[in-house]
C-alpha cells in the first residue's frame, strides 16, 4: 500500500492508528450524546454528556482526579510489579521440573477457578482498609493469570534448545538464564498486557467496596451517587487513560528486554 502515511517510521505509523482509533471512538460518542440528547426524556440525557460537557468536569475536578489518579496508578504498578516478581520464576519452574509440576499443579487447578474478590472483606479485616489490602487483592488476581501463561510458554520450550545448551557444559541454571527465560519472556509481558484490563476491573471493585477513600474507583462513585454523569465519565476517561499508559509502559518493557523481537 502506498502513500505517505504508510512511509512513515514504525513509532509514528502506530501513533497515526491510535490517533484515528480515537478520533473515531470521540465522534461516535459525540454522535450518540447528540441523539439521545434531542430524542430522549431528560434524566435519559443527562446520563450521556456531551464531550464538552465531560472536558470540562475533566478541568473543573483536575485536582482532586489527579491525585486519584496517582493513588490509583501506584496500586496498579505496585500489584503487578509483585504479580510478575513471583509468578514468573514460579511459572519458569513449575513449566520446566516435572516434580515441581506433580506438586504444585493440582493446587493451582483447585486456587485458580476460585474469585479472588471474595477474599476482600477479609483482606479488610486482616490488612485494613488501605493501600495493604488493595494492592494484595490486584495482585493476587493478576498473579495467577501470569503463573499460568508463564508455565505454558516454559513447557513449550522445545526440548532441542535445551539439550544444545547442555552439550555445551551448561548448568541448570545456565539454561534457565539462556533458553528457558529468553523463550518464555515475550509470554510474560503479553500476560502482564492482558492483565492490565483485569487488574483495574479488580482495582474499582478494592476502591468502592466498603471504603471510598481515593483512587478513581472512589471518584466515580462519589459522581454516582450525586447523580452527576459528567464526573463519572472523567473517571472513567482517567480509567481508561491509566491502563493505556500502563499497555504502553509494559511495550516498552518488552521492546527493551526482547530486542531479538525488534530487530
Amino acid at each position: 500500500m502506498s502513500g505517505w502515511g504508510w512511509q512513515l517510521p514504525l513509532p509514528l505509523r502506530r501513533l497515526l492508528v491510535y490517533l484515528i482509533g480515537l478520533v473515531a471512538l470521540l465522534a461516535a460518542w459525540e454522535l450518540t450524546s447528540f441523539l439521545i440528547r434531542l430524542t430522549a426524556p431528560g434524566y435519559l440525557a443527562n446520563v450521556f454528556p456531551s464531550l464538552a460537557a465531560i472536558l470540562s468536569s475533566m478541568w473543573e475536578s483536575r485536582a482532586q482526579l489527579g491525585l486519584d489518579f496517582l493513588a490509583s496508578l501506584n496500586r496498579v504498578v505496585i500489584s503487578l510489579a509483585l504479580a510478575m516478581a513471583i509468578a514468573t520464576p514460579l511459572g519458569l519452574i513449575i513449566g520446566h521440573e516435572r516434580t515441581a509440576s506433580k506438586i504444585l499443579s493440582p493446587i493451582i487447578y483447585i486456587t485458580y477457578p476460585i474469585p479472588k474478590i471474595v477474599f476482600l472483606p477479609f483482606l479488610f479485616i486482616l490488612l485494613g482498609i488501605g493501600n495493604a489490602s488493595k494492592i494484595t487483592l490486584i495482585t493476587l488476581v493478576v498473579f495467577f493469570q501470569i503463573l499460568l501463561s508463564t508455565r505454558d510458554a516454559a513447557q513449550n520450550v522445545p526440548k532441542d534448545y535445551i539439550v544444545s545448551v547442555l552439550s555445551t557444559g551448561a548448568s541448570k541454571l545456565g539454561v534457565y538464564r539462556h533458553v528457558i527465560i529468553p523463550a518464555s519472556l515475550p509470554a510474560v509481558l503479553t500476560s502482564a498486557r492482558i492483565s492490565i484490563g483485569i487488574a483495574i476491573a479488580a482495582l474499582y471493585l478494592a476502591e468502592t467496596f466498603f471504603t471510598r477513600t481515593d483512587g478513581l474507583g472512589a471518584f466515580i462513585e462519589r459522581a454516582l451517587e450525586l447523580h452527576y454523569f459528567p464526573d463519572v465519565y472523567a473517571g472513567i476517561v482517567a480509567m481508561g487513560f491509566l491502563g493505556f499508559l500502563l499497555y504502553l509502559l509494559l511495550d516498552l518493557l518488552e521492546r527493551v528486554l526482547c530486542r531479538w523481537k525488534y530487530l
